[in-house]
Formats: structure tokens, sequence, C-alpha cells
């Protein structure tokens, strides 16, 4: 369940599909889709990577920033 739910929400919204459209696409109920857009389940990689190209961007698009990657730039040395 790596999905982020407000970028997964915006972009379906963004293409103009609800959330029955949208599972109905990918092949899954529409309570999946509210799930995820809720934080509380994930997609199979499969239907992550249908989702994906149906909203038209990557599956990395769809998911929570990895919290190593935040704040790399931030970083100072200290001499």
């Amino acid at each position: 369940m790596n999905e982020d739910p407000r970028a997964f929400r915006r972009r379906r919204i963004e293409a103009g599909l609800s959330q029955a459209e949208l599972a109905r696409q990918i092949g899954v109920g529409r309570s999946r889709i509210c799930d995820v857009e809720k934080g509380r389940a994930g997609l199979a990689p499969k239907h992550l990577k249908s989702a994906a190209d149906i909203l038209g961007c990557t599956v990395h698009n769809l998911l929570r920033p990895d919290p190593e990657d935040a704040g790399v730039n931030d970083k100072q040395d200290v001499a």
C-alpha cells in the first residue's frame, strides 16, 4: 500500500473519471478505488500499472514519496 491517496485522487479527477469508471477500466471494484483514495488499501502491481496508463502518468506519480529522498538536498556538511 504505497499509493499516495491524494495524488491518486487528484490524477483520477484530472482525467475526468469517476471512481466507478476507473475501477471498471482497470478491473477492480469501485470500493477498491475508494479504499486506495482513503489510504486503506493498495492495488496489485498490474492494476496500479493499468491505472497509471489510464491516468496518463507513471506508476511513480501515484506512489508516496520515498522518505529517504525527502530532504536529501537539505543536508549540510558540518565541519
